[in-house]
């Protein structure tokens, strides 16, 4: 089974095969285009789709001749099936379904379109309640962010490998003297001021929450398609000849390769928020470091492999240099 996990994304699912009186894939979604293809290259992990043009770097940047980044992993979910897709869930959900008036383009003069800028419609997806209520409810105590209980803790462990990568990184000792403190502590916070020590704890807070957003994501990408190995041994012992529950089983197909893609797309988004954390901490503790600040943002900006702030071996000596 860990075999056929691990060559799912890759191989993609494909329906079992049909007679010639079953009708196409293409007619079991409904309305979806024909030649559609489990195993396709998902716009979802393309980072030209989703980014918006990046402003322009600042003169301490030297990456101009880095490559453009590549998908981070190949997608299952195919986009252009995205709008049939939520258009069928907002149906049996029967939430963000909008009523054309016909009366409305009857009473419209026939060259009103000579004068009027049709603005192109954007598909939502519907936001109950319950979705606005989880995410606002952390924002009314700032200063207390609870942490995960024991379900959670239960929910989303991650086999150690990843857990370990994504844990809260150590401030290196060579970058911890940096500090001019006269305080003796075992604690490595107490060489920082006031203000930075409390810029320092509010950092560790960002990179744990993003580390659990990154722990639910994985964990729910995992199910998902351990879900569609289900769905396409499900689909291999139904009755050919049953149109109706073929079509049922593309769409839960269909909606849960979108789950599986997304799911990873949001740990990735969640680790980029986790990084931005290290690079905010890294000016904090490089603030002693007597040097101009391109260096300390060349310094800053360096990848980052987990475990600690700077790595092994790596960023500003003690004597300033």
């Amino acid at each position: 089974m860990s075999r056929i996990l691990t060559s799912a994304p890759h191989q993609g699912f494909q329906g079992p095969s049909m007679p010639a009186s079953h009708p196409p894939l293409s007619q079991a979604y409904g309305d979806l285009p024909r030649g559609y293809s489990y195993h396709t290259e998902s716009l979802l992990a393309d980072d030209s789709v989703w980014d918006e043009e990046e402003p322009e770097e600042m003169e301490l940047s030297e990456d101009e001749d880095l490559a453009p980044e590549r998908p981070s992993f190949t997608g299952l979910f195919r986009p252009s099936m995205f709008k049939s897709l939520l258009h069928k869930a907002k149906i049996t959900t029967n939430m963000g379904v909008s009523s054309t008036q016909p009366s409305q383009q009857a009473d419209s003069h026939p060259h009103d379109d000579l004068f009027q800028l049709h603005k192109p419609e954007q598909d939502f997806i519907p936001c109950p309640e319950l979705f606005t209520d989880v995410v606002q409810k952390s924002w009314s105590q700032l200063a207390y962010i609870s942490a995960p209980n024991g379900l959670d803790k239960k929910l989303y462990c991650l086999d150690p490998s990843l857990q370990n990568l994504i844990q809260l990184p150590s401030v290196d000792g060579h970058v911890a003297q940096l500090t001019s403190s006269s305080v003796i502590s075992n604690d490595v916070l107490d060489s920082l001021r006031t203000e930075d020590k409390k810029a320092e704890l509010s950092f560790h807070k960002t990179h744990q929450a993003a580390a659990w957003a990154i722990r639910a994501a994985t964990s729910t990408s995992f199910f998902a398609r351990a879900s569609l190995i289900w769905l396409r041994q499900l689909q291999e012992r139904l009755p050919p000849d049953d149109c109706r529950l073929h079509q049922d089983i593309n769409k839960i197909v269909a909606a849960t390769e979108y789950s599986a893609d997304v799911s990873l797309n949001a740990a990735k988004f969640a680790s980029r928020a986790l990084v931005l954390t290290v690079t905010s901490r890294r000016l904090v503790w490089l603030c002693h470091w007597r040097a101009n600040l391109k260096s300390k943002w060349k310094l800053a900006s360096a990848p980052y492999k987990g475990s600690f702030l700077f790595g092994r071996g790596f960023g500003p000596n003690t004597n300033g240099g």
